[in-house]
């Protein structure tokens, strides 16, 4: 900062600028109890580094991202999962996808055997279905079924002679269960794994990851095998934890090492930085004990929390040690730090008040990461909030305790105050308003991209190319074959079964017409596997006789399946008969193409399926895509309920209705135009960009709160309304300039991530706090200039100075 001397109007005001005298109480209380207030402090601090170590020590699991977290207990698609869950057992299927020569290669085969028997002991696999395990049912010629291997090898480490490798291509050609789910009759150089494995919806233990290092360290073993890919809500869940766990390490480090260098950047002492670090620790060590208090683990969407307070924390904070350099200029430390907080002091409340509250927005989420986030955030800012009120008067006045400044010099750490904002007036008169003003309207070219903005969740596309997840799914979907499962579950009237009456018949119906729909690879159901013991004990193939078979022959059926050791009926059919699933295998679909594709079901299901019979459409994947409603809900709520704080807050804060309206707009537009910008880049609504409406308004408010607050004040001490706006531009410009340039830098830290919608998130809050200070320290002033002193009897000045107005 250079040695520039403060215009004379902003000193000849000074005097003219008294502070509230309750205000001034509150901190004269602080600094004459410094020393309890500095110990409270201090043992609130330590106290939460305590419970964060003790969290970080114990069995609880750091970051959880298990499907579980996401809802409420009580959310109804959640129970109707945990119903599912508890009647199939808690599993779920996972693709694995296997490139070779030939699948029919008899060395293949012999370490594809291998593999499956590897897999089958992992922990938390309970089965797997390749083609060297897959079972058939065939009949021994004397009337006898037989449920029994195709791969005729009885030992993995055998090679099938030619002779007995085409007798096996012939069977598993012939049983067409086995096409587009373990393999293509176009392409003998893939085949598919299937393995089911536990589903912990409410587990928050790294088994998945365990899982997935498992499988892709047995798959590496074999040379016959060039590649594989996997695919499964338990690889994507696990991939999360990953993210998360490199996010907690990368936002961390990027965060603290940006404020600390660029506080010292902006602030140019090390006194002023020191104090500086004390806020931002401070508001971010106590929620994160509170949240090791009780154990709660980190997710994707709470892993942002230090950063979020580590950069919202420094606003306040930033204003006051300016005030005070430059009240310093004319008294001593303990008069300015005072006088300096009494001036701002409704400035730092109001906007502290409506970052917390936009915090406190998504609060009613019932997206439960998002209610954490903004309880815990809203909490973070109030902390941060009182240390500056309290604690940072105390460090200024112990750290700067030296003589007192003459009136209207520069120097020591006052000197360049205002300096960033002194040397912007120039450049906001003249023609260079029509310059500022058209780059503004050019900007709102943008809002023409509001319409296509949209809630949709792609889980596959939420990582960077380069991430396996990201490759598998693509490998899996040119290969042709299914990576979702959806499971469709049938619940018949009780004192019935799913063979009772048309019960049966109707069920293929339907089952053909799922089939039907163009994004089904793949239908695996109960009706397949009772044709096959139906073939194998007839003999021969008649797809239309099993419809016609009453509830006894069915049952008979089963029990021909059951005596062969048939136990994949149990994949799909509970004990009491009355509740079964049709798995229908489609490519991973967004959420919003799983809603048309679940619509499509249900207009199947009232074609062909009797009205009594109920059905449910389930599934991991499926439970995430409901929860888009809860996230668009958790957007527009957000977004509602701080725009009526705005509109209240505003006028009656500016004690003008001229005022809070200009306020209103400039805090509203840097929000309208990201949301443009979100349309015309195709960026949707997710987890993590739900949560710019509130973010992005409670970080901006902070600039025009203050601008207009200190316009205000100088036209209420007698200045004219354009020296006032000069006036508002050179005292709060430099704070304005540096906490937003402060939590630009610390929100681009967040676009780092390796998780694509936080990535999104943290460039569009950026986006929005860079065109926050852009329409606040430029396009505000010159709006303000031209739209003259407030009319409005309630902002005329009134004697008693600042108390009064």
């Amino acid at each position: 900062m250079t040695d520039q001397p403060l215009p004379a109007d902003n000193l000849s005001v000074r005097a003219a600028e008294p502070t509230s005298g309750e205000r001034s109480r509150l901190v004269e209380r602080c600094l004459r109890h410094k020393t309890s207030l500095l110990a409270i402090w201090i043992g609130v601090t330590v106290l939460s580094f305590v419970a964060i170590g003790w969290h970080l020590r114990g069995n609880h699991p750091l970051i959880d991202n298990s499907v579980g977290i996401w809802f409420m207990d009580d959310d109804p698609d959640l129970r109707a999962y945990d119903k599912f869950q508890t009647e199939f057992g808690e599993k779920e299927w996972t693709v694995l996808l296997l490139h070779t020569r030939s699948i029919y290669d008899a060395g293949f085969l012999r370490d594809l055997a291998a593999v499956t028997d590897r897999l089958a002991r992992v922990e938390h696999v309970a089965k797997v279905l390749s083609l060297t395990n897959v079972r058939d049912s065939r009949s021994d010629g004397d009337g006898v079924v037989e449920y029994t291997r195709l791969y005729p090898a009885t030992d993995s480490a055998d090679v099938l002679t030619a002779t007995e490798l085409e007798e096996f291509k012939a069977r598993v050609r012939a049983n067409p269960i086995l096409v587009n789910s373990l393999y293509r009759e176009s392409d003998d150089t893939t085949t598919v794994v299937l393995f089911k494995n536990d589903n912990l919806i409410h587990e928050g233990s790294p088994y998945r990851i365990h899982l997935v290092d498992a499988v892709n360290e047995i798959l590496g073993q074999y040379p016959s095998i060039a590649r594989h890919s996997m695919a499964g809500s338990t690889v994507i869940n696990a991939e999360l934890n990953r993210a998360s766990q490199r996010d907690v390490i990368v936002f961390y480090v990027l965060v603290s090492l940006f404020i600390g260098a660029g506080g010292y950047l902006l602030l140019r002492n090390i006194k002023d930085l020191f104090v500086l670090l004390v806020v931002v620790t401070t508001s971010a060590i106590v929620p994160m004990g509170v949240i090791a208090l009780f154990a709660i683990p980190y997710n994707m969407v709470t892993v942002m929390l230090p950063p979020f307070l580590i950069t919202l924390s420094v606003c306040d904070v930033i204003h006051v040690v300016n005030w005070f350099h430059y009240e310093r200029m004319f008294r001593p430390a303990t008069e300015a730090v005072i006088v300096a907080v009494g001036k701002i002091w409704t400035a730092c409340l109001s906007t502290s008040a409506i970052t917390i509250v936009g915090l406190l927005s998504l609060v009613a989420s019932t997206v439960h990461p998002i209610s954490q986030l903004g309880a815990f955030a809203a909490l973070g800012i109030f902390v941060a909030w009182l240390v500056t009120m309290t604690l940072v008067p105390i460090l200024l006045t112990m750290i700067w305790n030296g003589p007192e400044r003459s009136a209207g010099t520069a120097s020591g750490t006052a000197k360049g105050f205002g300096t960033y904002g002194h040397r912007l007036l120039p450049y906001l008169s003249g023609r260079y308003r029509l310059l500022w003003l058209g780059a503004a309207a050019a900007m709102l070219y943008t809002v023409a991209g509001l319409s296509r903005v949209e809630v949709d969740t792609d889980y596959t596309k939420f990582f960077g190319r380069g991430t396996s997840v990201t490759q598998s799914y693509s490998d899996i979907q040119q290969s042709g074959f299914g990576q979702n499962p959806v499971s469709i579950v049938l619940r018949y009237p009780e004192g019935t079964t799913f063979a009772t009456g048309d019960y049966f018949r109707r069920l293929i119906e339907f089952e053909k017409a799922v089939g039907d729909i163009p994004v089904v690879v793949k239908l695996l159901s109960l009706t397949q596997i009772v044709g096959r013991i139906d073939m194998a004990f007839n003999g021969d193939h008649d797809a239309g006789r099993i419809a016609g078979y009453s509830e006894q022959q069915l049952s008979q059926l089963l029990f021909l399946g059951e005596l062969s050791g048939n136990d994949d009926v149990d994949d799909f059919l509970v004990g009491d008969k009355r509740t079964l699933q049709v798995m229908a295998l489609t490519p991973y679909m967004s959420s919003k193409q799983l809603g048309e594709f679940k619509q499509q079901i249900r207009d199947a299901a009232s074609r062909t399926l009797p009205h009594d019979v109920g059905v449910d459409i389930t599934g991991t994947a499926v439970l995430w895509a409901n929860m888009d409603e809860q996230i668009s809900h958790t957007e527009v709520s957000s977004i509602w309920i701080i725009t009526s704080v705005f509109l209240v807050v505003m006028p009656v804060m500016f004690r003008s209705f001229k005022l809070g309206t200009v306020g209103f707009v400039i805090n509203a537009l840097p929000l309208v135009i990201v949301f443009g910008l979100m349309g015309l880049l195709d960026v949707k609504i997710n987890m993590a960009t739900a949560l710019i409406g509130g973010v992005a308004i409670g970080a901006t408010a902070d600039s025009t709160l203050f601008f207009i607050n200190a316009v205000r004040r100088g036209f209420s001490a007698g200045m004219s309304w354009q020296d006032a706006v000069d006036h508002g531009v050179a005292t709060v410009g430099d704070g304005i300039v540096m906490t937003s340039l402060v939590l630009a830098g610390g929100f681009a830290c967040l676009a780092t991530s390796s998780f694509l919608p936080t990535a999104q998130f943290g460039a569009l809050v950026t986006a929005a706090v860079l065109l926050s200070l852009f329409l606040d320290i430029i396009i505000n002033p010159i709006i303000l200039g031209l739209v003259g002193p407030p009319a409005d009897p309630i902002a005329l000045p009134v004697a008693g100075g600042e108390e009064a107005l």
